[in-house]
């Protein structure tokens, strides 16, 4: 890029104006050019830039008056200045500068930047003075630079300029009136003090006076009030005692209950055996005082388990859970108040037995069903239900035995998950024709917290909560294939049968809860349980993928999403021996699927796998199915911790059994 150097008269020209054409460049190198003045001519390589810049110089620093806008000189003899300390109202100020240059100082240009209130510096050609009006207070510095006529710029010229507050913003006068504000309000303070002093002494008097009269009538109204306040809190308590909460207040608001109509009640009664016989070697007095303390124990109990009394007949106890508050978890709130009544009464015969008196023994009936509960009458009122649910549970409880708990099958569908239970067998009952019964035994061991199994631990209610809460209904799914299986699965099937299906879902449902699964994994894993078979109704080889088509074809329609379908698809195929689970939840139904080898009916079940086995021509001597188990159990491991703890030790034990079998070879073909 060539630069182009313009030339004046300042720079030595005769004339500005040239004659076009009149230029000659001689043999030396040096131009001439003619103009009407005559002739310029130079050579090009003397002439230099001048580097040398202006010297700054600020010769005199004006201030406005900000009412009349007219100068006032100040420090006219700015050369000396390097630092300025002005009032608020010194702040607009005219600075005028100067660039000394002894070479042509007309073309000397100037740039100009006041730091504290501008960004960047700016350019101002060749003025020579720069005013700011009204400056904000604050520190400042104003800076000049000035360029010669070669365009070279000098160092700044610089000036310090400080703006200071006025008295009326600096932090001293502002604590003075702050102090002088809070002394006058003070003072004002104190004098008003003084005279409501004043006439509070003069109030006092008649105050004082009329107080006792008042206090008098006080005293008297308070009396009267504590009576009828006493008298409404044995009202309310007495009629809390007769009536469920919700209906005592509906009927102090309203005057009256009105009967409701509840789908899922679960009703229970309690009766003495041989009350009668009992109470005839007893005094009346203290006939009532034993019947007294133990239902107050009944209360106690079935209050904690959130259940309603109903009411006595005589030494008949009767309660009843989901009224008048609805709930889902009643029958087991209800089972779990009969194991500890139970429980109550054990107790209550073994200091009888050691001290040698007489004892009362109890039945407990239970079942679930709809009912009517309200309050009828408008004298001596009671809270009661209605239907054949009551009748039904009263059954339950005249076909029971001493010391148990018999509970119907509706009632044992909704607890068989949480509880161990005993098939009674049938009962004809009189409007809903027979009638299955179940003995509660027990919490399930993996959900107690005590070895009799009347405590539930903390995983007893969390598992409870999953079945009430989530989307899932396991239960419907369960009956669903169920039904299939009872229906299409072949009769020779002695191993792989309903109930073998019934035995890995028991297991996997103990094995996961102590593994921890406590999700909707769960819901997940036993419902592979209950599929895994269920290829057999079509065929006996390969059966899983049969199965596994089912599980996918049925399980949406009770809330199991896409993801939990092929997760049962996975358990289903990972029960395929020889066992090669993938991950936790394919251990657990492995484990599971085989958990009767370390179980103490261990031959019994392999000995239906033997028989089904030779029904279908897999084996063809009892010696070789044991030679059979023999290999299987060496080569077979538990994966879970659970499994191992459970049944590791006892599985080892059978296949010993099995090899002193094998020794004395004793068998028939």
């Amino acid at each position: 890029m060539k630069l182009l150097i313009f030339f004046t008269e300042s720079d030595g020209l005769l004339y500005n104006e040239l004659n076009n054409g009149s230029f000659h460049k001689g043999k030396s190198g040096r131009l001439y050019f003619g103009g009407s003045k005559g002739v310029n001519s130079f050579l090009p390589n003397e002439i230099r830039q001048n580097t040398i810049p202006p010297k700054i110089v600020l010769d005199e620093i004006d201030f406005l008056n900000n009412n009349s806008k007219e100068l006032i000189p100040k420090y006219s003899n700015a050369l000396l200045v390097d630092t300025l300390i002005l009032n608020y109202n010194q702040n607009s100020i005219v600075f005028h500068f100067v660039g000394l240059h002894y070479t042509f100082s007309k073309g000397n240009k100037y740039k100009i930047h006041l730091e504290g209130l501008y960004d960047e510096p700016r350019e101002v050609g060749e003025l020579t003075q720069q005013s700011y009006s009204n400056i904000p207070t604050g520190d400042y510095t104003f800076k000049v630079w000035a360029a010669n006529s070669d365009g070279i710029w000098s160092k700044p010229k610089s000036i310090h300029i400080k703006i200071n507050s006025p008295f009326w913003k600096r932090w001293r006068f502002i604590a003075i009136v702050v102090a002088a504000s809070i002394l006058i309000f003070w003072g004002i303070y104190f004098l008003r003090l003084r005279a409501i002093k004043r006439q509070k002494r003069r109030l006092a008097f008649l105050v004082e006076r009329r107080t006792k009269t008042v206090t008098k009538q006080k005293e008297q109204i308070e009396k009267q009030n504590k009576k009828i306040e006493l008298e409404r809190q044995k009202a309310e308590e007495l009629l809390l005692n007769i009536l469920p909460a919700e209906t005592a207040e509906e009927l102090k608001n309203k005057g009256k209950a009105r009967t409701r109509q509840y789908r899922m009640v679960t009703v229970m009664f309690t009766d003495i055996k041989d009350f009668t016989k009992v109470s005839e070697t007893m005094k009346p007095v203290d006939l009532v005082k034993s019947l007294d303390t133990l239902f107050i124990k009944f209360d106690k109990i079935i209050e904690k388990h959130q259940i309603e009394k109903i009411k006595t007949m005589g030494d008949a106890y009767m309660a009843a859970g989901g009224v008048p508050l609805r709930d889902k978890e009643n029958p087991i709130n209800c089972v779990l108040a009969a194991l500890e009544i139970q429980q109550y009464m054990n107790r209550l015969k073994e200091e009888a037995l050691i001290k040698g008196e007489t004892f009362w023994e109890l039945r407990i009936g239970i079942h679930t069903g709809d009912v009517i509960a309200g309050v009828i009458g408008s004298k001596r009122i009671a809270y009661d239900i209605w239907g054949n649910t009551v009748n039904i549970a009263q059954r339950m409880e005249t076909s029971g035995e001493v010391g148990r708990v018999n509970v119907s099958e509706i009632t044992y569908e909704y607890i068989s998950p949480f509880f161990e239970c005993s098939s009674r067998g049938k009962i004809p009952t009189k409007n809903t024709g027979e009638i299955s019964m179940f003995y509660v035994d027990r919490i399930k061991k993996h959900l107690s917290s005590d070895d009799n199994g009347f405590v539930p631990n903390k995983k007893f209610n969390e598992y409870v909560n999953l079945h009430i809460y989530s989307s899932i209904n396991y239960k419907k799914a369960e009956r669903h294939i169920m039904r299939i299986l009872r229906d299409k699965l072949p009769p020779n099937l002695h191993y792989h049968g309903i109930h073998h299906t019934l035995d890995v879902v028991d297991a996997i449902e103990r094995i996961a809860i102590m593994e921890g699964v406590l999700d909707e994994d769960i819901f997940v894993l036993k419902s592979a349980a209950t599929y895994h078979d269920a290829g057999f109704v079509e065929k006996y080889d390969e059966n899983e993928v049969v199965g596994a088509s089912m599980a996918a074809e049925i399980l949406p329609k009770y809330g199991y999403t896409d993801e939990q379908i092929k997760q049962v698809w996975a358990l289903i195929y990972a029960t395929i021996i020889p066992h090669k689970p993938n991950n936790h939840l394919e251990e657990i139904i492995c484990d599971a699927d085989l958990d009767y080898l370390g179980r103490d009916d261990f031959h019994a079940i392999s000995d239906t796998l033997r028989r089904e086995l030779r029904d279908h021509g897999k084996i063809k001597s009892d010696r070789l199915w044991d030679e059979i188990q023999v290999k299987f159990l060496t080569q077979h491991n538990y994966f879970t911790k659970s499994a191992k703890k459970l049944r590791g030790a006892k599985k080892k034990k059978h296949l010993e059994q099995i090899k002193q079998r094998l020794k004395a070879d004793k068998y028939k073909d």
